[in-house]
């Protein structure tokens, strides 16, 4: 509330000028002051006062910088002689909403780490009021208080006045690439809200939830032993009982740890074995590769290759050289060489590997990379040295750390880098999902080998007491970090803006009922390559632009691109948002060109009972089907030409939705040949998505109409296509089709709609 009142406050701020120091000065003072913090929200209007000095023409940012570094250190300094003259009877009485046990929490921390910790509890809100309160209290030096104060509000006010600055400036660049960035932004914010839970409950529930298997294991491993019917198996075979007990030993490498090893590299490269096989036949994972590297083409921004190139640069060549000779170095000097020879193997194994897959698959790399890559594709090196590689390394943690907390950080550390790393060759288009997967699993198997050689050198040499090698340690990071910056700026391949490729144009023969049956697909997919519905229609029209302009002039909005902002508006007015972006659809692997909406009322062609036959006399005849030499059943109507005055914006019913691909093919007389689908949205689910009209051939039978009516069709002509289907979306709402393409002609130019 009293943001909000901040907000609504900034132009009257602005109009005070030098006053406006005072303000930034006087708010930190007052957020700072103990009990007073607890209700004045001073770093909020640091952040505002931030914001403003971006725009130009007011206060400057230096200066509200500095005016709020004063306050909060004065309003530290007033803490502190607070604990001094009254603090023995406040921390022991408590003083208003400030209880005992929140000046003991602060006592624990100002214990625990001693000066500096006037310097850390200014980052923390429910800390910074009385940890220096505390301070004065216990008699700590007030030269030394103030040294630490002074760090703290530097840091704190640049935290507040920085970021809204920061944040004003880039506005305009935020604004530019949101409608095509949102889609990644929402993703990557459910992946990190995900990988958070997982952590936290790894935290809260790990070592009870281990517990509990280790118990149930074992439990489990007792009631076998006492089976009767077991007991009789191994009796009659007890060489093979033998081997089976040796398999499931916990003492030795050699039984329990040694086969669960195995059974996961037997499931790792089984796994790998059938996504070979699905990428050498072109099994649906294909289409879902064309698919996901269409769709992320579509939101792939600037910002986001810039991002990818400097993340990716840890999967190059040099910098890989240069972890693992600086890791070697560390592991060598710090008495750690049992990992030593494992991890070559992992790094070296995998490499070998890959570099042997990209040689016998020879797959492509996608032609539209944002970087160029002259190798093949399958399997992503890049891919495997973040399993390879950094797995190994973490595995090397997670043996040498005690502490729980410790281990589960440095897991979920390596498994955010190795999404991240792999998510930024699909980013750089250089990849294909699949391929990605296929780096993954080689680089599971060869660490899996290295764990297992290790684990079992382990069991050959005692462990000797390590060394800590802080100063290898330090030099080699410091040379990845030289070799990491250096190979990213200038050894990888610089983003390329090459000249769009010359679209292939073929003239369509004058049979085009017969070459669209042979040389088009016939469905419509989705992103993951899943069959959405066939096409149900085929235009003969101009160029995108013309297109464009022809189905606006007739009443059709053109949708605009996913985004947050669109979702927010179809979860607000629903139907009534023409501007809503159709879901991903793919034809040969593209995402389609033009989609558009148009409001109409609901169309009353149906006859009693020819529903029922549609849909069960495998759908010969549906409802309001298209026929242009049945002009009876058509029943023209007036209704959707006034549809923007009889239908008002909260009203709307009914939406159509028109999806259209341009293909490669163009008539002798100039007209492009575009291929799409039209669907009919008649309500809302639950959630923010459109309920789908049953008919799509009733959704097809309007739009065409309204294309007549409007004077856009020339001529159409119906064609068998695909065989009747019914169908689900994925939404889960039913439809039904007759299978059947309409070709339309459309002339040059239409009649412009009714309303506004």
């Amino acid at each position: 509330m009293l943001d909000h009142w901040l907000m609504s406050m900034m132009p009257a701020i602005q109009s005070l000028h030098g006053w406006v120091y005072w303000i930034a000065l006087a708010g930190a003072l007052l957020e700072t002051v103990v009990v007073l913090g607890l209700f004045v929200p001073g770093s909020t209007l640091l952040l505002l006062l931030g914001a403003l000095a971006a725009t130009g023409g007011g206060p400057s940012f230096l200066g509200i910088y500095l005016f709020g570094v004063a306050g909060a250190t004065l309003g530290d300094n007033i803490n502190f002689w607070l604990g001094r003259r009254y603090g023995r009877r406040w921390t022991r009485e408590g003083l208003w909403l400030l209880r005992r046990e929140h000046f003991d929490a602060a006592n624990a921390f100002l214990a625990r780490h001693g000066g500096k910790s006037v310097f850390l509890s200014r980052f923390v809100p429910s800390l910074k009021e009385v940890v220096p309160f505390v301070a004065g209290t216990s008699g700590m030096s007030q030269r030394w208080f103030f040294l630490w104060n002074l760090l703290g509000a530097l840091g704190w006010g640049l935290q507040w006045v920085g970021v809204g600055y920061v944040f004003a400036r880039s506005l305009n660049l935020a604004q530019q690439w949101m409608s095509r960035s949102a889609i990644a932004i929402a993703l990557l914010a459910l992946t990190a809200l995900l990988l958070w839970y997982l952590r936290r409950t790894m935290l809260r529930h790990g070592p009870g939830w281990w517990a509990a298997v280790v118990s149930a294991a074992q439990g489990l491993v007792q009631v076998l032993r006492e089976n009767p019917r077991l007991l009789a198996l191994g009796q009659r075979y007890p060489r093979l009982t033998a081997w089976l007990a040796a398999r499931l030993d916990r003492r030795r490498f050699e039984g329990l740890p040694l086969t669960l090893i195995g059974v996961a590299f037997v499931y790792l490269a089984l796994l790998f074995g059938g996504l070979v096989e699905d990428v050498i036949v072109s099994d649906p994972i294909v289409l879902m590769d064309h698919s996901v590297a269409e769709l992320v083409a579509a939101l792939r921004t600037p910002v986001w290759i810039a991002v990818s190139v400097w993340v990716s640069g840890l999967g190059v060549w040099p910098v890989v050289l240069a972890i693992v000779l600086a890791a070697g170095l560390w592991l060598w000097w710090s008495d750690r060489r049992v990992y030593l020879l494992p991890l070559l193997l992992s790094v070296g194994g995998s490499a070998a590997f890959t570099f042997a897959g990209k040689l016998a698959l020879h797959r492509p790399r996608p032609l539209d990379a944002a970087v160029h890559v002259a190798s093949y594709a399958f399997p992503s090196g890049h891919a495997t040295v973040a399993v390879s590689l950094f797995g190994f390394l973490a595995y090397i943690g997670l043996r040498e750390l005690r502490r729980w907390p410790a281990r589960v950080n440095l897991f979920f550390a390596w498994l955010v880098l190795a999404l991240l790393i792999g998510a930024s060759r699909v980013v750089l288009d250089v990849h294909y999902l699949s391929d990605i997967f296929g780096g993954y699993l080689v680089g599971g198997m060869w660490l899996l080998a290295a764990i297992g050689w290790t684990e079992w050198l382990r069991t050959r040499r005692p462990a000797s007491p390590a060394r800590v090698g802080r100063v290898p340690a330090l030099v080699g990071v410091l040379l990845v970090g030289v070799v990491y910056a250096v190979t990213t700026l200038m050894y990888p391949p610089r983003p390329l803006h090459p000249a769009p490729p010359a679209r292939v144009v073929q003239t369509l023969p004058r049979a085009i009922e017969p070459f669209l049956a042979t040389h088009l697909p016939h469905t419509v997919r989705t992103v993951l390559g899943n069959p959405a519905q066939p096409l149900s229609l085929a235009l003969l029209a101009g160029g995108e632009r013309k297109l464009r302009t022809q189905l606006v002039s007739s009443g059709w909005k053109q949708a605009d691109g996913s985004s947050v902002g669109a979702l927010w508006r179809l979860w607000r007015q629903g139907l009534s948002d023409l501007r809503t972006p159709p879901a991903p659809l793919f034809w040969r692997g593209n995402l389609y060109t033009l989609a558009f909406n148009k409001a109409v009322v609901d169309d009353s062609c149906v006859t009693p009972g020819r529903q029922n036959q549609a849909q069960n006399a495998h759908l010969s005849a549906v409802n309001c089907a298209f026929t242009p030499n049945n002009p009876s059943r058509m029943r023209l109507s007036d209704k959707n030409s006034r549809i923007n005055q009889t239908v008002g914006p909260s009203k709307v019913r009914r939406v159509l939705t028109l999806v259209l691909w341009r293909t490669p093919y163009r008539t002798g007389s100039g007209q492009w040949l575009w291929v799409g689908v039209v669907r009919a949205y008649d309500g809302m689910h639950w959630y923010p998505a459109r309920r789908l009209a049953p008919s799509l051939d009733a959704a097809r039978a309007q739009a065409l109409r309204i294309l007549r009516e409007r004077g856009c069709l020339r001529g159409s002509q119906v064609m068998p296509w695909v065989a009747p289907q019914i169908g689900k979306s994925f939404t889960d709402d039913p439809f039904f089709t007759d299978g059947q393409l309409v070709l339309a002609r459309l002339n040059a130019t239409c009649r412009a709609s009714v309303g506004p």
